[in-house]
């Protein structure tokens, strides 16, 4: 049994959330955390919701979809690694769901609610501090997957079509400085 200032191990529950805590640390964090079981089909939550609360996948799967121009609701996205984290948007940018995530199959999740993760962060904690940190790994490692798939995906469409994309644009979007 490791003592309480050890640091806690990645590949936890928690995989990003759980990096650079002590173990007390973690401890505290789960401790803020309420665990809730899905069955297949049930909504998580909505897209549109006005929910701020972070879902941490335990177990299972999520599908993450969202409504097209036409009305369509189309799967983004099938998520099954225990530790991803799901609305960290509305958390931080205090912003209604932009995707809809169901259930599929049992899904065990634990939410921390906006209100203790604001807690933490104006306690001036060094938990809350940590956890930030590592929310912001997690969404830095997300935008560098999207970078490489509009890449790949710019590059597929320069195949099919005979006008290329200009090299000045191609770099901002490698490097991450493009606006939309």
């Amino acid at each position: 049994m490791q003592n309480d200032d050890s640091v806690h191990e990645s590949g936890s529950t928690f995989f990003y959330l759980g990096q650079r805590f002590t173990n007390a640390e973690f401890d505290e964090v789960v401790n803020l955390c309420t665990p809730i079981n899905y069955k297949d089909g049930e909504i998580i939550f909505k897209e549109g919701d006005k929910n701020r609360d972070l879902f941490i996948l335990v177990n299972g799967t999520i599908r993450i979809e969202k409504i097209n121009q036409t009305g369509e609701q189309i799967l983004l996205n099938k998520i099954n690694m225990a530790g991803s984290i799901l609305g960290e948007l509305g958390l931080i940018l205090k912003q209604p769901r932009s995707a809809t995530c169901i259930a599929s199959g049992n899904v065990d999740i634990i939410t921390l609610s906006s209100e203790k993760f604001d807690e933490l962060i104006e306690s001036d904690s060094i938990i809350g501090y940590k956890l930030a940190y590592n929310i912001l790994g997690f969404l830095a490692g997300r935008q560098d997957t999207i970078t490489h798939d509009i890449m790949y995906l710019m590059n597929e469409l320069d195949k099919s079509r005979s006008v290329e994309i200009p090299r000045a644009r191609r770099e901002s979007i490698r490097t991450g400085a493009f606006t939309v």
